[in-house]
This record gives structure tokens, sequence and C-alpha cells, in this order.
């Protein structure tokens, strides 16, 4: 059960990463870091630092995952949209009255570069990109489970599951 919790967090991990962008994520990620060290210094537990900030919400392998992959799967959106817009030329194809295709706000934004990883997505409405996010967000989830649970692997495994989630 235990599990299926952190999977689900894990989703909702990502969608938040994916809603108010990678970069701001990691940076959510280092204030929560903070406040888990100033409640350790205090003499309180360290649980709070583990299991929220670095946990299966707000930890960067969720959260930075999940907002860049959904970054880069809108940029690709677009430019598969851009391509079926325009002709083998390059030249925006019109329908039969001569107007040019006019692509709805919502389902395609223009200017939008899979680099930017600073870009908060939420005004975007579109729910494929915060589903992206939160596919990204479980497999970065699972992969940590992996190397720290599973393997014992005793590295930043944080850091290695956001460079594989990179790598997909």
């Amino acid at each position: 059960m235990e599990m299926l919790y952190g999977i689900l967090l894990g989703f909702c991990g990502g969608v938040f990463g994916a809603l108010i962008g990678g970069v701001t994520s990691f940076v959510f990620c280092g204030f929560l870091g903070i406040i888990g060290i100033a409640i350790v210094l205090a003499g309180g537990s360290d649980i709070f630092l583990y299991s929220v900030a670095f946990g299966p919400l707000f930890g960067p392998h969720v959260a930075f995952s999940g907002g860049v992959a959904a970054v880069a799967f809108l940029a690709k959106k677009e430019r598969v949209a851009k391509r079926k817009s325009q002709n083998y030329l390059g030249e925006a194809i019109t329908n039969k009255k001569g107007l040019k295709n006019i692509q709805k706000r919502s389902s395609v934004n223009h200017n939008i570069e899979g680099t930017n990883i600073m870009l908060p997505l939420l005004k975007t409405n579109d729910f494929t990109v915060l589903i992206v996010g939160g596919v990204f967000g479980v497999i970065g989830f699972v992969v940590y489970y992996l190397l720290n649970d599973i393997f014992f692997l005793r590295a930043d495994n944080a850091a290695i599951t956001v460079a594989l989630c990179g790598i997909l």
C-alpha cells in the first residue's frame, strides 16, 4: 500500500512540477530542504527533510523531472502542429475560402522551446501536458525507489534519477 501511495504522490509531484515549471519546483525543493535542515538543527526529527523536501511529492527526482518532460512534450507537440499546418515548402496551408488555418490558443502555444525549463505550464490549458508531467513524476519515483531501496546504491540517487529521466 505504501508503494501505491508513493506512485500517487509521484504523479501529483510531476503535475506540480509541470504546473509551476521545472526550475521553480527545484527552488521550492531547496526552500523545503532549508526548512528541514533548520528543524534538524533545532533538535527535531529528520522526517520532514527526507519525507517532504526530498520525498515523492516535492523531490527533484519527481517534480523537476515532471516539469522538464512536460515542457519538452509541449515543444514537440507544437512542432508537430506547426508542421501539419504547413505544406512541404513551409507555406501556411489555407482552407477553401483562402483563410489560413487558425489553431486554438489552448491546444497549441507558439514560441515554446523544449529547453525553456523555467516556463510554468499553468496557463496552457492543456491537460495532456500535465499528464505527461505526472507520468514522468511516477517514472522518477519508481527509478529512485529501485536505486535507493532495491539496489541500495550509495550515491546521489535523486541526481541519477533526474539524469535517467532526461535520457528518456
